[in-house]
Formats: C-alpha cells, sequence, structure tokens
C-alpha cells in the first residue's frame, strides 16, 4: 500500500495570514468529525450550504436567481442600495 501523506495538508492564506486546514479526505466519517467541532452557528452555515448545493440545479431557484439579479441590476441601475444577502435568505425562507 502506498502512503499519500497526511489525511489533510495545511497552506497559508494570504489575504488573512492564518493557517488553513484543507482536508484531503472526503470520507463520510471525516465530514462526522469535522462537523462535530464547528460551534452550532457554523453547523447552521455548513447546513446552508448544502441546502444550497442540493437547490442549485432545480429550475425554480435559478429562475428566482435570475429574476432576483434583474432585479438588482435594474436597483443600481436606479442608484437604489442593494439588497443584502440576510434579507435574500429571509425571503427565500
Amino acid at each position: 500500500m502506498i502512503d499519500d501523506g497526511p489525511a489533510w495538508t495545511e497552506r497559508q492564506d494570504m489575504t488573512k495570514g492564518s493557517g488553513v486546514v484543507v482536508r484531503q479526505d472526503t470520507s463520510r466519517d471525516s465530514l462526522r468529525q469535522i462537523l462535530e467541532e464547528l460551534s452550532d452557528e457554523q453547523a447552521r452555515q455548513v447546513l446552508s450550504f448544502a441546502e444550497f448545493l442540493k437547490l442549485r440545479d432545480e429550475r425554480w431557484f435559478i429562475d428566482y436567481v435570475n429574476g432576483r439579479t434583474e432585479e438588482a441590476l435594474a436597483a443600481r441601475e436606479a442608484g437604489q442600495k442593494f439588497v443584502s444577502l440576510e434579507q435574500l435568505q429571509r425571503e427565500l425562507g
């Protein structure tokens, strides 16, 4: 058996100067371990992202994003303020 090194590597985040762990192992056990290490708020963010991954290819979601993009561009042309991400998330449910 060939040893490919550790299941994770560390690289330097050039924008913030902090170490970022990049995990190479994609097994469900590793995912569970990562989730256990997160705060409740971080776990909610991960859940929201996972739900996004499931939604992003659905036609209704694509139509919604396209419609909101058109509204945002029209608002920008009219000199109006952009809607915050939090407001969009509340609107989507």
